[in-house]
């Protein structure tokens, strides 16, 4: 049997999972994009450096002094920044000794705008690296055409080891911020659902200890939740309806035994006269008895149509009928007991015509 108690758990849970994850993930790209911005941002400002220091010599050799690279980071031992130089026909011009003697993959073009990209460092680790073209600075200014300076394309290069480790604990950190919280949840939504699903249970208990006899117990929908006051008003409703439905059955059985007692004490004093004077009895007493059994059944006939009209379904028996004949018809079973208390009834038929109805409920 499903729960709807189980079900909105489960889908709370599901929903706070995917929001947890779209959170998460947004997250994780906004940060990872600044730290990237911030780590490429260095990255260019050591290129720039570099740059500023590489020189073209007379004879169109183009160099950079060993004591600004290392002052610039770019040294051999166990450093993490690594450089390169190419000319425009792909030669190597210089390498940063921390290489030792393994060259930069270089990027398949020379931008003239830093371009970022991940490359391989020499020992096989990550890096992370900026590439661009620029003129190189002449020795001597003043000797040199500024035209004579030939392009070159720089490559710098640093170990992304510790934005990786950066990355892979932001990461970790909001798996584990979305694992505590999905717990949470799962504790506190159970709760919360069964203290709010309170009247619901309620609601279904009253419903439960109804009884025939209680059927006139109605349940208040003043302090219900906004979503049970219809389910309640609606409950009351049938409460209603059963109980009109049990008093008209409990009112036809009382009139059917009021309207019975009569006939049927008439018929055992028939039984009664026959059985101890079976020689007087007189020739009309099956003639009495079949017309007291004929109003027994008519009797019948109209509590039914009557118990039938009242709970909404009337006969579907209709035809022309004239009032005074009803009104006559009517009289006739109290006639007996007016005239034997010496009231006499007389009727002026000052109606006349005919109306459409059912003769047995007029």
């Amino acid at each position: 049997m499903r729960s709807l108690r189980k079900q909105l758990t489960r889908s709370i849970l599901l929903g706070a999972l995917l929001a947890a994850a779209c959170a998460g993930a947004a997250t994780y790209a906004v940060l990872r994009a600044s730290l990237l911005r911030q780590f490429d941002a260095a990255l260019l400002s050591k290129a720039q450096a570099l740059a500023v220091l590489v020189e073209q010599e007379k004879n169109g050799r183009v160099d950079v002094e060993p004591d600004d690279v290392r002052a610039l980071g770019f040294g051999t031992d166990g450093t993490d920044h690594f450089f390169q130089l190419w000319r425009d026909d792909g030669a190597a011009i210089a390498r940063s000794p921390s290489s030792r003697g393994a060259g930069l993959p270089r990027a398949p073009s020379s931008p003239a705008v830093p371009f970022y990209f991940d490359v391989e460092l020499p020992r096989d680790r990550d890096g992370r690296a900026v590439v661009f073209q620029f003129a190189p600075r002449l020795a001597d200014e003043g000797e040199h055409d500024a035209k004579a300076s030939l392009p070159v394309t720089l490559e710098v290069a640093s170990e992304r080891e510790s934005l990786d480790a950066t990355l892979n604990a932001l990461a970790a950190a909001l798996g584990l911020s979305g694992g505590f919280l999905l717990l949470g949840i799962g504790i506190l939504v159970p709760r919360v659902l069964g203290r709010e699903l309170r009247p619901l249970d309620d609601l279904a208990t009253g419903m439960a200890a109804i009884t025939a006899d209680s059927l006139s117990v109605r349940f208040p929908e003043e302090n219900l939740p906004l979503e049970l006051k219809p389910i309640a008003a609606r409950l009351n409703d049938l409460l209603a309806r059963l109980q009109a439905s049990f008093e008209r059955e409990r009112h036809f059985s009382a009139n059917l035994a009021h309207e019975l007692r009569t006939p049927l004490a008439e018929l055992r004093s028939q039984a009664e006269l026959s059985l101890k004077w079976p020689d007087e009895r007189p020739p009309q007493a099956d003639a009495e008895t079949l017309a007291i059994a004929r109003r027994m059944e008519r009797l019948v006939s109209n509590l039914l149509a009557l118990a039938r009209s009242e709970n909404g379904r009337p006969s579907a028996s209709s035809e022309p009928l004239a009032v005074p004949e009803i009104v006559g018809q009517a009289w006739h079973t109290f006639a007996a007991a007016a005239s034997g208390k010496g009231v006499a009834i007389e009727f002026e038929n000052r109606i006349e015509g005919q109306v459409l109805g059912d003769p047995t409920l007029l």
